[in-house]
């Protein structure tokens, strides 16, 4: 029979705990992570400002690309952009004016060759409105004229008609012969022929000026949809032309490479002016001036199980033995659901 253990020994076992030690490799990163400059799409290199070690500023311009397909694109939206503010301001100054009959205004901000724009367009409207008033002014005109013509012929008529059937009596009686009253039969006639061509004169004065009126009418309201149509054409284009503006003068601006976060420049990829870029190569990579670090490890799936955010960790490392300079005191901060075989 064996000796009953040691009261020692038995409280260990009882009361005792043995830790599980996992080691895994990893590599000590930097908190903010190392920044890759990359360009935005295909360029040549104008200038590049810096090389392997230089330490830069958040801001610091590295790399300098040719800017001028990209200056050429903001310039032409630009001048898009001018071109559809300009169409919006005058039509919104004519819309009312030619509701209202009078001259359009635009804002003080308005530059010269708008105006001068605004100006030519409203004398084509006004000159074309001009034009149908003035046709039916001449038809009123002549309408007045064949109305004085009527009534001077609807007074003379009448008499016309009493001296051919005073000769006609005369005849009758005897007085004088059956010739005389011809004529006056034939002045009737043509005095009645007169009064009829200028009741049709009138009629085609009176229709022709009311079709002017009507040309002139319909002229004004197609004028006025045009208008319309054109003002919210212009704003809607205006709109687009301000968010293409805004994608340009990014482009733009995006031709110089600046450094995301103070640092380290790193691993430079060009050298000299004159090269192509693609998009996204990696020209550069600054490495930030961050006052803590990291260490990014690889648990194996066996020891994974038995690690949580919150321990504390010891981390050697390989560059300064650990049995000459010790170790670094460290705390789970994360663990990530990737799996590693």
């Amino acid at each position: 029979m064996s000796p009953p253990p040691a009261p020692r020994r038995l409280a260990w076992a009882v009361f005792g705990q043995i830790d599980i030690v996992a080691a895994a490799p990893g590599r000590i990163i930097v908190s903010d992570r190392t920044k890759v400059i990359q360009p935005l799409e295909t360029s040549v290199v104008k200038s590049v400002r810096v090389k392997d070690g230089d330490r830069v500023q958040a801001g610091q311009v590295l790399v300098e690309l040719d800017p001028t397909m990209a200056r050429a694109d903001t310039a032409n939206v630009q001048e898009q952009l001018q071109a559809a503010a300009s169409e919006a301001q005058r039509t919104a100054a004519l819309l009312p004016a030619l509701a209202s009959g009078h001259p359009p205004s635009l804002p003080p901000d308005a530059d010269a060759a708008t105006r001068a724009l605004l100006q030519a367009e409203w004398q084509d409207i006004g000159a074309k409105l001009a034009k149908l008033d003035a046709e039916a002014e001449r038809r009123q005109a002549e309408a007045a004229t064949v109305q004085a013509a009527i009534a001077k012929l609807e007074a003379t008529v009448p008499m016309a008609r009493q001296r051919e059937a005073d000769f006609q009596r005369l005849v009758d009686q005897g007085y004088i012969s059956g010739h005389a009253t011809q004529d006056k039969t034939r002045e009737r006639v043509e005095l009645e022929q007169d009064l009829a061509t200028q009741r049709a004169r009138l009629a085609e004065a009176q229709s022709a000026r009311h079709e002017t009126q009507q040309t002139r009418a319909a002229l004004r309201a197609e004028t006025q949809r045009q208008l319309g149509e054109r003002h919210a054409q212009a704003r809607t284009r205006q709109q687009q032309l301000i968010a293409e503006d805004t994608k340009a003068r990014q482009r733009e601006r995006l031709t110089q490479l600046t450094a995301p976060v103070a640092g380290v420049v790193q691993q430079l990829a060009i050298h000299s002016v004159g090269g192509v870029v693609t998009p996204a190569q990696p020209l550069m990579i600054v490495v930030p001036d961050s006052p803590s670090v990291s260490a990014e490890v690889a648990i194996a799936n066996l020891d994974i199980g038995f690690v949580n955010a919150g321990q504390m960790a010891t981390v050697k490392l390989e560059t300064f033995p650990y049995t000459r300079y010790g170790t670094v005191v460290a705390q789970v901060s994360m663990v990530s659901a990737d799996a590693v075989t």
